[in-house]
């Protein structure tokens, strides 16, 4: 489960499993010290969400996808913007550089994907593309989780990697990601 705060500062997402309601994902307006809440989606289970940093856009990772959806801050409603498969690969996290420009996602690979994954977006189209230069395979290990730096030139990556626990930090430049450390 993972509580997230928009960066308005007025809307809360939390995801995870599906409760007895069947939702994955709910959303609360924060608003005088007053909660109001609007329950979102079925997906099998949310391993990772992240708010764009508009606030206007989130994407969540899902078993085997990633999906990246619109929110109406004003009705919270919810419109799908793009979803993308990636079968072998269980998508555990998400996360946007600070231009919103980029999403970077991973988890572990099965043998037949990359674990981790960049795509460009285009917050006016909804047009996310998978730059094919970032797509790194780390072994058969497992990403566990990634963040951009601040000034979105680097991509910190925690992974586990059956020998041990190791983060990977990887420069971004020209949409190519090159690993600094191994």
């Amino acid at each position: 489960y993972k509580v997230t705060w928009n960066p308005d500062g007025k809307h809360l997402a939390v995801s995870g499993d599906a409760g007895t309601n069947s939702a994955t994902q709910r959303f609360l307006k924060f608003e005088n010290q007053t909660i109001t809440q609007k329950d979102f989606g079925v997906f099998g289970g949310v391993d990772g969400f992240s708010w764009h940093p508009s606030g206007r856009v989130f994407s969540i990772t899902y078993s085997s996808g990633i999906a990246v959806y619109r929110f109406d801050k004003t009705q919270g409603i919810v419109a799908k913007l793009a979803d993308t498969k990636r079968l072998g690969v269980w998508n555990k996290w998400t996360d946007w550089s600070a231009d919103g420009k980029y999403l970077a996602t991973g988890g572990p690979d099965y043998g037949s994907s990359k674990n981790i994954n960049v795509y460009r977006f285009d917050l006016e189209s909804g047009l996310l593309t998978d730059l094919a230069n970032c797509n790194i395979d780390v072994g058969f290990s497992i990403a566990n989780g990634g963040a951009w730096s601040p000034s979105g030139k680097y991509l910190a990556v925690a992974c586990y990697t059956g020998t041990g626990k190791k983060a990977h930090v990887y420069k971004f430049e020209n949409e190519k990601l090159t690993l600094l450390d191994s």
